[in-house]
């Protein structure tokens, strides 16, 4: 016995499965739309270099220029000189050699190196006869500025610095998409399901990824299995040790600028580039508006129709620092900023194989040839090469 409808025929009486669906095309995908260092990285060919190591393991040495700062540790008496012990009085002494012209900023004095050796540094007046005065501001510095030698001297203990090594591992971000033959065939409501929209979808997915990991890695390494190893490399939060800097509450420019003071005083070039979360660009932009007044008349104001200030770049007397937001600086890292020296970072890949480049590749057609549908691949085999790491600083809400 059929259905039979009383009355007005509306539309909840009609079969539900027979209704026309009304479905917007276009499918809306919710991304962040920066992925700054990667981005850079990958098209500034100036800071790439090829990795041809099987290990994935890719080297590099870095060395200084001798210092002539050494702070004091803990005071030290007068006593026919300045006795300093290694560790006890000073962190170090391997610097100092004979004849060395020391002043001391506590007291202005200036001495000459008498002695040194592995362990004891002995300091005496500049003039070999006076007397110098005990050290006891253990916030003062001893400062190296010159030889104390005689007109007809001969050679000098020659002191050079070390090179150190240095090394990180590139990271291997593989992904397949595969689809069916039926499911090629077929046909859906909206766009962005095909294979390929799909393969577009995954590699902005691995951007994302990347730039994750070049940011958050906190550790090296490689495990083994069997014949095959599998390789991570440290990222810029995971190498900064130096410049760390942290503040509590909203971030004031006094803060700001000390940071950015001290990594610019560090060494490295004097342009930097300061990646930062959501809400510490938010604070660096508050205090920035606040520099500003409007300077308007009043019959301009029915004019005014936009306020703000965009930060995008911050000066002070010993550099520059471009400002950059990065969206992916989420959960506690919206409060994270990262300072960076151009000349001292590099994005390494490995080198191109038989099946084509490795710095990154999209692959079609790569399923086996029983199969009914498709795949295709994608890889990016990459890592990052932050160098001299006191050029560059991390600051961050503690």
């Amino acid at each position: 016995m059929p259905d039979i409808v009383q009355g007005v025929y509306g539309s909840d009486a009609q079969e539900s499965t027979n209704v026309k669906r009304d479905i917007d095309t276009m499918m809306k995908i919710i991304e962040p739309y920066q992925t700054p260092l990667f981005s850079w990285l990958f098209l500034q060919e100036k800071n790439q270099k090829v990795v041809t190591s099987r290990y994935a393991k890719y080297e590099w040495y870095e060395k200084e220029f001798l210092p002539h700062l050494q702070q004091l540790v803990a005071s030290v008496t007068e006593s026919s000189g300045l006795t300093f012990t290694k560790t006890t009085h000073l962190v170090a002494i391997d610097h100092f050699g004979v004849d060395d012209i020391v002043l001391f900023e506590e007291t202005d004095e200036m001495g000459y190196v008498a002695s040194v050796n592995s362990t004891t540094l002995v300091i005496q007046h500049i003039d070999g006869s006076g007397t110098l005065t005990s050290l006891t501001d253990t916030n003062a510095q001893v400062r190296i500025i010159g030889k104390r030698v005689f007109e007809y001297h001969g050679r000098i203990e020659a002191r050079t610095v070390k090179e150190v090594q240095k090394f990180n591992y590139l990271n291997e971000f593989p992904a397949y998409i595969t689809t069916s033959g039926r499911y090629e065939a077929g046909q859906a409501e909206t766009d962005s399901t095909s294979h390929d929209e799909l393969v577009e979808q995954r590699f902005r997915e691995l951007k994302k990824e990347i730039e994750h990991y070049l940011w958050f890695a906190q550790s090296k390494g490689f495990v083994t299995s069997g014949n095959e190893r599998a390789t991570w490399g440290e990222g810029v939060d995971g190498t900064i040790s130096t410049n760390v800097n942290s503040y509590a509450g909203a971030l004031t420019e006094t803060a700001f600028r000390n940071h950015i003071k001290t990594v610019l005083a560090t060494g490295g070039g004097n342009r930097k580039i300061h990646f930062a979360g959501t809400e510490q660009m938010d604070d660096i932009e508050v205090f920035m508006n606040a520099k500003y007044s409007l300077m308007q008349n009043p019959g301009e104001l029915s004019k005014f129709e936009e306020f703000g200030l965009v930060a995008q770049t911050y000066r002070i007397f010993n550099g520059t620092v471009s400002l950059v937001w990065n969206p992916l600086f989420d959960g506690k890292y919206t409060n994270f900023g990262y300072t960076l020296d151009i000349e001292n970072v590099k994005m390494r890949f490995m080198a191109d194989d038989k099946k084509g480049s490795r710095k990154g590749r999209i692959r079609a057609n790569t399923q086996d040839n029983d199969k009914n549908g498709t795949e295709t691949e994608i890889l990016f085999d990459v890592g990052l090469q932050l160098m001299v790491e006191n050029t560059h600083g991390k600051l961050f809400q503690s």
